[in-house]
């Protein structure tokens, strides 16, 4: 057939094979190069991985150490001896490891006797406490020298990781480079071959010319997909409909810690560990993601617990599957992808205990406040019955008796009315913040202004022969419960009118001002204020920070306040300083707000009462 040929097309030809020889030539020492650098990097991981256990195996031996020590039980002087051999195997693997890298070598020298020496004074310390006591081994501990050798290692280890993570780099830049290169080769070898077999062989037509160029692009298709898939982090397996491994990627085989074996699908199951996600039923073989594609299935986000001898401690997977076909539309094979959620397993494991002791400490805690409500209510009803008897009776003596009685006598029976009223407003107080806390707010649109001056009204009778100037804002639409807000605003009113009263002329202001984008309303005076350290104790049941002799109340005031704000969604705090007057301030939930003025409202009002 040559023969039929010019002379310079069989020349032509010829240079067209020696290029296509000559590239693949250079294509394979690449290849060969590439998995030289790849079994190099996992040279290199392996190392690592050595040098993180040797680590694990000296905190295992010092956590050992220190159990023996505090409480000098034989099962921690067993541990710290198990955990000194395993670190004793770990050097002697780092050296088969490194035996090819002499700066690898002189450092493993330095880190074996610094290993040794740390070994050795562990178990000074461990033989200290068994014949001296605790206190001799402390005495070790704290000189300071355990501590300067478990660092001397540390560093040492951390020199070798660097010296071995710089070759990991080193190899995987090779291994660009080399990808880099063959395919800058193959496609070279194949562009010129191609161009001189065009120049040959035109004459055969446009059906050859295209058919290599199909091939061409094919193969550098198929290279490309090979490095894509040996580099991804997720696992990538496909089967044929045989279920024979056509792809198994290292990803894959570094997760499930087994890489592809030539088992038929009914073995899968057992050979890689395969449970279902109770990590107790081993998974049927009609289940298994991969038997699934081959089926014609899809899968999407199928979570499976891999357990076997090389997975002893188990981990979780997330599977994605879908079956492969030909040009036809023929089932020919099946493609998963999958990736360890171990981790992320954990954390919602541990979101989910934390979620169920939340809901749990919330029902708890519902439960006590309605047990205390339930019992207040009842005990400030019991109590009713023997204050009316014993308020009852004192009268008739003061009515019947009071002439006869001498004055000692009738002042005590006026302390005795004084008390008997002084617990009738404490059991009120306690009825009505019971009452709160069973009431349902009844929300309306309210205006403030309009609730501060009937409180104002009502309180006329407190406010009488004093002097006290009112600063009152323009106060904010919101939607409340009236009746409990006003309560609010009458319980702190009065707490201004009564804590200003050695004051010759009180200032009790009344407003809005807004902190952190929220609306805040405030009642503010110049009375004798408070040590803010107990301002915890403020707004707590009968929680008082003056005399009863000084102020007269009950100390249920301000709890009913909070109780009330809570309800409505808000928070309260006071800000005060001693002898210079205190202010209260709260919010109440943005959502329940409608139409509030601006900040930047009317000044106060002021007037004089």
């Amino acid at each position: 057939m040559f023969a039929t040929f010019p002379r310079t097309r069989t020349v032509g030809f010829g240079l067209a094979l020696l290029t296509l020889l000559a590239a693949g030539f250079a294509s394979h020492r690449t290849i060969e190069q590439l998995i030289s650098a790849d079994e190099g990097k996992g040279h290199s991981y392996a190392v690592l991985d050595a040098l993180q256990d040797t680590l694990v195996s000296l905190g295992n031996t010092i956590e050992s150490q220190e159990a023996y020590v505090i409480t000098g039980e034989s099962q921690y002087e067993a541990a710290h001896s198990r955990a000194a051999q395993q670190e004793m195997q770990n050097l002697r693997k780092l050296r088969e490891l490194t035996a090819d890298n002499p700066s690898q070598q002189q450092r493993l020298d330095r880190l074996d006797a610094a290993v040794t020496d740390r070994l050795e004074i562990s178990q000074k310390i461990i033989e200290a406490r068994k014949n001296e006591g605790p206190d001799a081994a402390a005495a070790i501990i704290k000189s300071g020298t355990p501590d300067a050798m478990t660092e001397r290692i540390r560093d040492i280890v951390a020199e070798m990781e660097r010296e071995e993570t710089a070759l990991l780099q080193e190899r995987t830049d090779r291994m660009r480079a080399g990808v880099r290169n063959a395919l800058a080769m193959l496609i070279a070898g194949y562009a010129v071959s191609f161009g001189l077999l065009f120049c040959v062989w035109f004459f055969f037509g446009r059906e050859v010319k295209e058919r290599k160029r199909g091939e061409k692009a094919a193969l550098r298709q198929s290279t490309l997909q090979q490095l894509i898939l040996a580099d991804i982090g997720d696992g990538v397996a496909v089967a044929d409909e045989k279920g024979h491994f056509l792809i198994f990627n290292h990803a894959a085989e570094r997760i499930l810690g087994i890489g592809a074996v030539a088992v038929p699908p009914e073995e899968w199951p057992e050979r890689y560990g395969i449970f279902l996600p109770d990590g107790l039923t081993r998974c049927p073989q009609e289940q298994v993601p991969l038997a699934r594609a081959i089926r014609g299935e899809s899968v999407d986000g199928a979570e499976f617990f891999i357990r076997h001898a090389k997975r002893p401690d188990g981990l979780w997977i997330e599977v994605n599957g879908r079956p492969l076909q030909d040009a036809e539309g023929k089932l020919c094979g099946g493609v998963i992808v999958f990736r360890d959620v171990t981790e992320q397993k954990k954390v919602q494991g541990a979101l989910a205990v934390q979620a169920e002791l939340v809901e749990r400490a919330n029902a708890e805690l519902t439960s006590a406040n309605a047990e205390l409500e339930t019992f207040t209510y009842s005990v400030s009803h019991d109590l009713r019955a023997p204050l009316r008897h014993i308020h009852g009776y004192s009268k008739i003596l003061g009515e019947d008796f009071g002439e006869k009685l001498d004055p000692d006598a009738r002042r005590y029976l006026q302390r005795i009315q004084d008390g008997v009223q002084q617990m009738g407003n404490l059991i009120e107080d306690l009825l009505n913040l019971t009452r709160i806390g069973r009431q349902t707010p009844n929300f309306q649109i309210t205006g403030l202004n309009t609730l501060v001056e009937e409180v104002l009204t009502d309180m006329k009778s407190e406010m009488e022969g004093r002097k006290i100037v009112w600063k009152i804002g323009t106060l904010p639409f919101i939607e409340c419960d009236p009746v409990l807000m006003r309560q609010v605003f009458s319980n702190l009113l009065s707490n201004a009118v009564k804590y200003t009263r050695p004051r010759e002329e009180a200032v009790i202001e009344i407003g809005q001002t807004e902190l952190d984008g929220k609306r805040v309303l405030f009642v503010r005076d110049n009375g004798v204020g408070f040590n803010m350290k107990y301002a915890d104790k403020l707004f707590g049941v009968f929680q008082r920070l003056h005399r009863a002799e000084d102020f007269e109340g009950t100390g249920v005031g301000l709890a009913t306040v909070q109780r009330i704000v809570r309800k409505h969604g808000g928070r309260i705090w006071a800000e005060a300083e001693l002898d210079r007057g205190a202010a209260f301030y709260f919010t109440i939930n943005e959502k329940a707000e409608r139409n509030s003025a601006p900040q930047t409202a009317n000044p106060p009002a002021t007037r004089a009462s």
